[in-house]
């Protein structure tokens, strides 16, 4: 029998402790639509959750957006070096070049700029091939990139570059493992 925090107990079989990762945008609110209404939060359409396989006990849940895999610690580290990466590097270089410019579309707008980004995420997905063969391909991860990159673009969202660079932790992690030399 296992226990919640010591305080509850679970018989073994009947509980997954199930892993998730959430890679939907969701942008600061601005002034304006918190005065109209405090409770606004703004999301982008993507309502995809992954998932870790392993943990569930019994049938899997029939829920729409709900994606499964085994070897759940390649698809953390897909959203961590990759999407978070990305985003970091959007805001990152985007400031430096372009510090008049507020949202992540407007620095996306610029081809070479985006070309830019889109090959700095290929040195990601290069990495987590390399780690993780048999679970992600050049294929599947291009186009996870591309798709990224049109999300990371959307208007309707109006994702600063303020929030990219000040989110809390990851970006600062990110920023120093991409500048650490990778071995193997």
């Amino acid at each position: 029998m296992t226990q919640i925090k010591g305080y509850v107990p679970i018989p073994e079989g009947y509980v997954g402790w199930v892993e998730t990762s959430i890679g939907k945008m969701v942008p600061l609110m601005e002034p304006d639509d918190l005065k109209n209404n405090p409770l606004v939060v703004f999301a982008e359409p993507y309502n995809t959750l992954l998932a870790d396989r392993d943990a569930f006990v019994g049938e899997f849940p029939d829920v729409e957006g709900l994606e499964t895999h085994t070897g759940f610690t390649a698809w953390v580290d897909r959203k961590l070096f990759i999407h978070n990466f990305g985003h970091a590097a959007v805001a990152y270089l985007g400031n430096y070049l372009y510090p008049q410019l507020r949202y992540t579309w407007e620095v996306l707008e610029k081809k070479d700029f985006r070309e830019n980004i889109r090959l700095t995420m290929k040195e990601s997905s290069a990495v987590l091939m390399h780690l993780y063969p048999g679970i992600f391909t050049g294929k599947n991860l291009d186009g996870h990139i591309l798709d990224l990159l049109q999300r990371f673009a959307n208007k309707a969202l109006r994702d600063t570059i303020f929030r990219e660079i000040f989110f809390p932790m990851t970006r600062s992690f990110l920023l120093k493992w991409a500048m650490t030399p990778k071995t193997g």
